[in-house]
């Protein structure tokens, strides 16, 4: 038989050329190019903190919400004061101060003047006159310090407790709250630093020129600014280390992730509040001292212990808005 002849077309060959690659735009495929930018990817978003004002006025508020609660606490506090601190000695220091203050001055606001000047004595000289007198003050303030934080728990979670639950339950934290305040006071070291050297440099005419002052003053301003940076953080350590299974470490270190990228802001609200304290305690004290300067001391010393209630309510709602 035969054989059948098939025809195949040959299929030309193209030459092996390779086509330029072609950069597609990036705007069509999605593509991002990295930016010569900083990130701030990892970076969190913080909720805004109120205003300090607002944060002071409802510390107060809450306070007279719950007055039987932290007025029982104070009153506690003013007693074991009076008893192991102050004493029941009636000083009249004051008197003396005044008398000597009223034959300088002569003009219309004597009287003013007078107040102001005693305001600051006052406010100066506050403070235990031994060092037994001392360490019982510090004693006391700590065990104070631990049945507010107790109670500002308690209540701001809307549960009624009374003023002896609150010494007696808001005391087991005891050791691990001392070793934060210890490392608040080592904090403290700079500001302490810059008060020795502003005695010897100002007041006792190191610096004579105004470029000395300058350069000293710019050094006490660092260190100061230092000992604020560090305690704007770790006290807010003294309300986490209260938590159930908390150590000290810990909460020194959550305390500053609180206040990560906004401890500049932080630190005026905190600083706001000696500022209030001092402006409302002079407006209540100098008409008393220019009016009532027997009663004076006594009912500054009531104001001081009232004060601790006020800082812990301040600070702990400050402490519950970085949380959020």
């Amino acid at each position: 038989m035969a054989k059948k002849h098939i025809k195949t077309k040959k299929v030309a060959k193209k030459p092996n050329t390779v086509s330029p690659r072609r950069i597609a735009d990036p705007k069509k495929r999605g593509i991002k190019f990295p930016s010569l930018k900083r990130s701030t990817a990892t970076k969190p978003q913080r909720s805004t903190v109120p205003a300090a004002r607002k944060l002071f006025w409802q510390s107060l508020n809450h306070i007279y919400k719950n007055w039987k609660l932290y007025g029982g606490i104070t009153l506690v506090y003013f007693i074991l004061s009076v008893v192991l601190v102050k004493g029941f000695d009636a000083n009249s220091t004051l008197m003396t101060i005044k008398a000597s203050l009223v034959d300088l001055t002569s003009s219309k606001t004597a009287g003013v003047s007078t107040g102001l000047s005693l305001f600051g004595f006052l406010v100066s000289s506050n403070g235990p006159q031994s060092e037994v007198a001392s360490v019982y003050q510090m004693m006391l303030i700590t065990i104070a310090s631990l049945a507010l934080i107790w109670s500002l728990r308690q209540t701001y979670s809307d549960k009624k407790v009374k003023a002896r639950q609150a010494f007696y339950g808001g005391m087991y934290p005891l050791i691990p709250f001392i070793l934060v305040v210890l490392v608040i006071i080592l904090q403290t070291l700079p500001l302490m630093l810059a008060n020795t050297l502003y005695t010897a440099v100002f007041i006792g005419g190191l610096a004579v020129n105004i470029i000395e002052q300058i350069l000293w003053g710019l050094a006490l301003f660092l260190l100061i600014l230092s000992s604020l940076y560090m305690v704007t953080a770790s006290i807010f350590g003294l309300y986490i280390v209260t938590l159930p299974n908390m150590t000290p470490m810990k909460a020194l270190r959550t305390a500053k992730g609180l206040v990560r990228y906004r401890r500049w802001t932080i630190m005026c609200k905190v600083l706001f509040l000696p500022m209030a304290l001092l402006v409302m305690g002079g407006v209540l004290m100098v008409p008393i001292l220019i009016y009532a300067t027997p009663f004076a001391e006594w009912l500054f010393f009531g104001l001081t212990i009232v004060s601790l209630s006020v800082i812990h309510s301040y600070l702990y709602a400050l402490y519950r808005e970085l949380m959020v």
